[in-house]
């Protein structure tokens, strides 16, 4: 089966075919709702094509709580967005250093990092004791393929040599709270690139000259995402509702409703990449944890930066007096046929408490997830900021 026909196989336990036609009539709104963000609507009319539903029950039939997440959930809802967790879990002993200068041109506004070899590293399949080692680079917090630099990758060796260049075009002021971080990769023609190691180097007080130095690549770890350093990746048009089950039921249904975005982008600085039109489509989950059966996709528009999806998922089975503990999460990705999909941006619309990782909802993340919980049955719209990652 293709990777595109992958994204719309369908999965067991729901229908991929039904549709409906909500009544999307007009309602008053609370004194609570009125001093809410104003970036949210009531919608009035129209039709929606659901093109998912999904039970939120566990293979076995028993019921999932969704209020309560185990420590790997925990890890999934924080995963580096362009390489699968089994990238990571390999059990690969990490090892070796990085050669490499970080060079600001201020004549140009200019970031740039040169990569110049890898030594010592460790093997990666072990069944040929052959390692085809690469370097990925990002500049954080901006997780997105605008951020992204990659080297060619070296076949049959641990020791490369590169003599590349990445270049971010970026003023020296905006380097306050960057960090940059450097990883090795190990390439895969038939599986999944496996991970060789990293190395996280802020940039706030960092001495920029034209020396090289040796860096020790460490273990994979994560860094939290300050929201007010997150940097804008266009914006998402969507809706919500919440509908409860029957009187004295505990349960109910969240409908998401994806319609649109706009400004998508796949780079971040200026600079000209292969494909500057994307691809995009959406995944939704339901969080915490990111179960087979919580995520869903959109379909895939074809180059266009901002796309029209108009389709809706339900996710049933909700328990009601677990809202203040879970929330759904929404990516954009640039579907790639031939290599692993880029994350564009993304956002979580949750209550805000943030007392936990994925309760980090902001702005009009959090006024939408409000008014849905406080106005039942009410399509609740919001044009949200995309962010530039979600760890």
């Amino acid at each position: 089966m293709s990777k595109e026909a992958n994204l719309h196989k369908q999965n067991p336990g729901f229908s991929s075919s039904e549709c409906y036609s909500p009544s999307l009539g007009s309602d008053t709104a609370s004194l609570t709702e009125k001093k809410l963000n104003s970036s949210y609507t009531d919608l009035t009319r129209g039709k929606i094509p659901i093109t998912h539903q999904k039970h939120l029950d566990s293979e076995a039939g028993s019921r999932t709580n969704l209020s309560v997440a185990s420590g790997a959930s925990h890890a999934s809802t924080l995963s580096i967005y362009s390489e699968r967790e089994s990238s990571y879990a390999h059990g690969i002993q990490i090892s070796g250093e990085m050669l490499m200068a970080v060079i600001y041109d201020d004549a140009y506004n200019t970031l740039r990092i040169s990569i110049k070899q890898a030594r010592n590293l460790a093997i990666a399949d072990r069944k040929r004791n052959i390692t085809n080692p690469y370097v990925k680079c990002y500049l954080l917090p901006d997780r997105t393929k605008g951020s992204k630099r990659k080297t060619s990758y070296k076949k049959a060796t641990c020791n490369p040599v590169y003599d590349e260049e990445f270049k971010y075009h970026i003023l020296k002021q905006d380097l306050t709270l960057r960090t940059l971080q450097v990883s090795v990769w190990h390439h895969n023609a038939l599986g999944l690139n496996l991970f060789l190691g990293e190395i996280f180097l802020p940039l706030t007080f960092h001495q920029f000259d034209q020396a090289s130095h040796w860096y020790t690549l460490g273990e994979h770890r994560f860094l939290p995402t300050v929201s007010h350093l997150q940097i804008s990746r266009g914006e998402i048009v969507l809706a919500i509702k919440l509908v409860p089950g029957e009187t004295g039921s505990n349960r109910g249904e969240i409908h998401v409703w994806i319609k649109s975005a706009r400004g998508l982008s796949a780079s971040t600085d200026g600079m000209a990449l292969k494909k500057d039109n994307v691809d995009p489509y959406v995944k939704i989950y339901i969080l915490p944890g990111k179960e087979k059966y919580s995520k869903q996709k959109t379909k895939v528009v074809r180059r266009n930066n901002n796309p029209e999806w108009n389709q809706a998922i339900i996710y049933r089975d909700i328990i009601l007096n677990s809202l203040n503990e879970i929330g759904i999460e929404i990516s954009v990705w640039d579907y790639d046929r031939f290599s692993s999909n880029d994350f564009l941006g993304g956002c979580r619309i949750n209550c805000g408490s943030h007392n936990q990782p994925w309760l980090d909802a902001v702005n009009a993340e959090k006024s939408a997830w409000l008014a849905m919980c406080e106005r039942p049955n009410i399509w609740i719209e919001a044009t949200i900021q995309l962010r530039s990652s979600l760890n």
